[in-house]
């Protein structure tokens, strides 16, 4: 195992924050945000052509498929931008889409799917289940094939912006191994959806049946070799989900920061009191080692031998952190803090909710764990 802490942050993505933080803060205010909270579709589509209109969506593919051709690392920043605003987008489910098809998919799958992820058609993916297991290989829902044909069963739960979605990619034991299906909208029947009650208002999360769901053969994903690409898919997630929660962090700090520089209490402001500003240099000191964590992981994404290590420890650490952030947030605001007016309430049921996804921190640990002895 390496000692040295590699970290780069390249002039690349320097300019991509900076273009990030400028344009999610201009089309994600916090008053938009809120206003977005009781309407079906949790994003605007406006705002959705104008991120496509961007590239981003297509950061990550191969300019060969219609993308940029850069790395996935390259949508790090993005990603951190959208968390600090708490921008509701399909970004996520895209990029982990466009990676799926890249790791799974033929060429010909290939050919016929990621250019529609660079133009901007919304993507579901469905790797969870009623089980609550994190390992990705534990999948339950099966595809019996027959023929041309495979038949669908099971049922997947947290699917993102299914109703919205143009495309959606559904993992099942095929043969004994997990493969992904690849799933046109028109294909699932309206009463095979069902909105999920989570705990993040900003996100639209969906269960989905798949009993009575037949699709062609040739919508199977099932290139390389399963398991490890299924490790894969769970880190490049894990990467993306540290990027948005680093972002939150940083808000909902500035938040808090700005709020106990504004309240006055016996005459003074209640920043200035010890018991609320050694917390806050506890807070400052953790989002500064999740975004040094974060762009680690980010310049050793592609180094198979450090990848996993290096995304772990991110994990594991910015959920704690963020979801710590947020609460204390919560707390040194007062009564206000514990009403739904509060903008810490939001971040506060993002981190929960972003934790919960691919694991949450005791998970990695363990994980961590094991690899880490492993390599000793």
């Amino acid at each position: 195992m390496k000692t040295e802490f590699d970290l780069a942050f390249s002039e690349e993505q320097a300019l991509m924050l900076e273009t990030a933080e400028a344009f999610c803060a201009d089309k994600s205010p916090m008053e938009f945000v809120r206003e977005q909270l009781g309407k079906p579709a949790a994003f605007d589509r406006e705002v959705w052509q104008e991120i496509t209109d961007l590239g981003w969506p297509g950061i990550a593919v191969p300019e060969q498929y219609g993308g940029a051709g850069l790395r996935l690392a390259d949508a790090v920043p993005v990603l951190e931008a959208m968390g600090r605003n708490l921008m509701i987008t399909p970004y996520m489910g895209s990029l982990l889409g466009a990676e799926i098809v890249k790791l799974r998919g033929s060429e010909e799958q290939k050919n016929a799917y990621l250019p529609r992820f660079c133009t901007g058609e919304i993507v579901s993916v469905a790797v969870f289940e009623e089980n609550g297991d994190w390992d990705l290989n534990a999948a339950e829902a099966k595809g019996r094939v027959d023929g041309d044909q495979v038949s669908l069963e099971g049922v997947k739960v947290f699917a993102n912006d299914l109703e919205e979605a143009a495309l959606v990619l559904v993992s099942v034991q095929i043969d004994g191994e997990v493969a992904f299906i690849l799933l046109n909208r028109e294909e699932i029947e309206p009463d095979r959806i069902e909105r999920e009650g989570i705990i993040d208002e900003t996100r639209r999360s969906y269960r989905l049946r798949l009993e009575k769901i037949t699709v062609r053969k040739d919508q199977i994903l099932s290139q390389g070799d399963a398991r490890s690409c299924m490790k894969q898919i769970e880190l490049i997630a894990c990467l993306l989900l540290g990027a948005e929660m680093c972002g939150g962090h940083g808000a909902v700090m500035d938040l808090t920061v700005e709020y106990l520089n504004t309240r006055q209490q016996f005459g003074r402001f209640i920043g200035a009191y010890q018991g609320l500003k050694h917390p806050m240099a506890d807070i400052l000191t953790d989002y500064e080692g999740g975004r040094s964590l974060l762009y680690h992981a980010a310049t050793v994404f592609d180094q198979e031998e450090e990848r996993e290590e290096a995304v772990r420890m991110l994990k594991s650490w910015v959920g704690d952190a963020f979801i710590h952030a947020a609460d204390r947030s919560v707390q040194f605001h007062g009564a206000f803090g514990f009403t739904y007016d509060c903008d810490a309430q939001l971040f506060l049921r993002r981190a929960l909710w972003c934790q919960s996804q691919y694991g949450d921190s005791d998970y990695h640990r363990e994980a961590l764990e094991e690899l880490l002895l492993g390599a000793a």
